[in-house]
């Protein structure tokens, strides 16, 4: 399985979402969230990814409902990514432990859902409207 992304225009985030964690826990890949429980994503369009290799062994699940679609892969159910359940808006969530060179998706700009981490973290929160300015910038 190979996932492409380009880098550059998306903004790379901690998110604490009890929803992520779980399924994380639940693939086997609950080692890829930082101590305080989060997960390191980067927010992009999604015509920024493509799978180069694997395609056939790529699927999506739904925890809730209402919720994202967590896209992994079939043969080790690894997470790889999340899209919202609309056209309507095109967002894309690539988690990092995928990419290769974290630290080329540019710094960790905020952390998200910061109530339901898991334990303390240091240093600062970052700034939760960049990123919603930031998401809406790439929606429109």
């Amino acid at each position: 399985m190979r996932l492409q992304v380009t880098q550059g225009d998306g903004a790379r985030i901690l998110c604490h979402c009890s929803a992520f964690r779980d399924f994380a826990e639940r693939s086997g890949s609950g080692d890829t969230l930082e101590p305080a429980g989060g997960g390191d994503l980067f927010q992009t369009a999604p015509e920024t990814k493509q799978i180069t290799k694997g395609r056939d062994h790529f699927a999506w699940i739904k925890l809730t409902p209402k919720g994202p679609h967590r896209w992994h892969t079939t043969r080790c159910n690894t997470p790889m990514a999340n899209t919202l359940g609309s056209r309507a808006i095109p967002f894309a969530t690539v988690l990092s432990h995928n990419i290769d060179d974290k630290e080329a998706l540019g710094p960790i700009i905020a952390r998200v859902n910061r109530k339901y981490a898991t334990g303390h973290f240091d240093g600062e929160a970052g700034n939760t409207g960049r990123v919603i300015r930031s998401f809406l910038w790439r929606a429109l």
